[in-house]
């Protein structure tokens, strides 16, 4: 007994000594998890409500538009929010040459002078600068893509804001190329045995479709908005005359299904309106045409010069002046051939549509005709050469320079 008497006195100095008969509190580790969780997944909700809210304000930029492209120009875009020193806002510098081309691109613009082609955006930041050496430099656009190629050379490019999608070399001089608002390509060439040959590549930019003309001389060509039809402006001889004519084709047929004569006139541009219409343009007049081949008007001008064409898929406009006077007409068409605008005035070097404005550039100035309410206003300018329009801005282009103006 005096031995467990003992070992209890023992045990009763080890608690004096520091340990308690009192039980800790337990932590609850399920409410530290719990925590853990809560951040997470409240760093997760905020990631994917950023994520939507970029993809919402791509969709309301670019709508039905939206592609990898302008995903990548909205990011480059974002970026250059937090640069300013990149380049300043508003005006843009390229290479000089006299051979200079431009579209206006996505609301910006693309340039291919001195061997470079740039392409800028709506503030005038640069997106891209890449080599494009032609001898005869042309370039064109489809709205989604730019196309530069050499005119009586063999070389073709079709490029987006940064890169360089497609080269082709042609067995043949291109005479002339160009691509559709569905983004199908059309170029034509001279062909052995035949005077000319269009070969039209699909989006994946592979050739589904070719057409040889032994019998015609093809001045311009281009692939409809469904990307089913092809029109040929052509030229033909007939003993001591020449006739131009609309050559209609449909695809995979090498027969055509229409052809509009032009009588004694030579189509030098051909373009698809937004409704499937096509407007050909000779040196003497302007001819609308229905699906079937059917000139549903004409607009002569017989006796006078053009100064400058604009079109886009809703209008045409036509600049047209007297040799010896200081005055022009500029009849604007809607795409049935239909009048909707006349002004006269001074002769204008360039003209462009946007934001429902026919802008139109002359030796000292520019200037908006509003084509609803015929409102015309004037700005004064020296020293540039061409103008385009971007969504809310005209742009000026110059040797070396542009500018850009903001419009509200």
């Amino acid at each position: 007994m005096n031995n467990g008497e003992d070992i209890f006195n023992e045990n009763e100095g080890l608690l004096e000594k520091g340990f308690s008969n009192e039980l800790p509190d337990i932590v609850d580790d399920t409410t530290v998890k719990k925590n853990r969780l809560s951040v997470v997944k409240k760093v997760r909700l905020l990631t994917a409500a950023i994520i939507i809210l970029l993809v919402a304000i791509l969709l309301f930029v670019y709508g039905s538009s939206l592609n990898y492209d302008n995903i990548r120009r909205f990011f480059v875009k974002v970026s250059y929010n937090f640069n300013t020193e990149i380049a300043p806002s508003g005006s843009f510098e390229f290479d000089e040459s006299d051979n200079m081309r431009y579209v206006g691109y996505k609301n910006g613009v693309a340039v291919l002078s001195g061997g470079t082609l740039s392409v800028f955006d709506d503030r005038g930041y640069l997106l891209s600068s890449k080599s494009a050496v032609y001898k005869t430099p042309m370039l064109t656009t489809s709205g989604k893509y730019l196309i530069s190629y050499d005119l009586g050379g063999t070389s073709l490019s079709v490029h987006n804001s940064f890169d360089t999608v497609f080269n082709y070399t042609s067995d043949m001089p291109i005479t002339y190329a160009s691509m559709g608002k569905g983004n199908h390509l059309a170029v034509c060439s001279y062909a052995e045995d035949h005077k000319n040959k269009i070969t039209v590549f699909d989006t994946t930019f592979s050739p589904i479709f070719t057409v040889y003309r032994y019998d015609r001389y093809v001045t311009a060509a281009e692939t409809s908005p469904d990307n089913k039809m092809l029109a040929v402006a052509a030229v033909y001889p007939s003993g001591a005359e020449m006739y131009g004519e609309i050559i209609l084709y449909r695809y995979g047929e090498s027969e055509s299904y229409a052809t509009c004569k032009l009588s004694e006139e030579y189509p030098h541009t051909v373009f698809y309106k937004k409704d499937g219409t096509l407007c050909a343009i000779t040196e003497k007049s302007v001819f609308f045409i229905d699906k079937s081949g059917t000139v549903l008007s004409k607009y002569s001008f017989d006796g006078k010069d053009i100064c400058c064409i604009a079109n886009d898929l809703r209008y045409t406009a036509i600049a047209v002046t007297t040799a010896g006077v200081g005055s022009a007409e500029i009849t604007v068409f809607d795409s049935n051939g239909n009048v909707t605008a006349t002004q006269k005035g001074d002769i204008p070097t360039e003209m462009t549509f946007g934001n429902n404005c026919l802008w139109a550039l002359y030796e000292n100035g520019y200037s908006s005709y509003d084509l609803k309410s015929g409102e015309k206003k004037t700005y004064p300018i020296t020293e540039r050469k061409a103008i385009l329009f971007g969504k809310n801005s005209v742009i000026l282009l110059t040797d070396g320079h542009g500018e850009i103006i903001v419009k509200e």
